[in-house]
């Protein structure tokens, strides 16, 4: 469950960008390569609902929108065994 703020609203507007706060789940955390199939699969179907939930949230207009596009440093498969 997110935290509110003090206004009771679970969703902050703060420098121009839009939170939403969590607190830390109790664990350790896994790399990637460290968890099993059902694992990796859990936790794709996991983020797989939570980026569903924001791009509601986005159509509603209670976050901005998304960007058309988006660009990130990708490691390549190579560098990802080396490392």
């Amino acid at each position: 469950m997110p935290l509110h703020t003090d206004s009771l609203a679970l969703v902050a507007e703060v420098g121009g960008g839009v939170w939403c706060l969590f607190p830390w789940a109790a664990g350790t955390h896994l790399g990637g390569v460290d968890l099993s199939l059902s694992q990796a699969a859990s936790l794709g179907a996991h983020l797989g609902r939570l980026h569903e939930g924001l791009g509601r949230a986005c159509d509603r207009g209670l976050l901005p929108a998304v960007p058309e596009t988006v660009t990130a440093d990708v490691t390549t498969p190579e560098r990802a065994v080396e490392k």
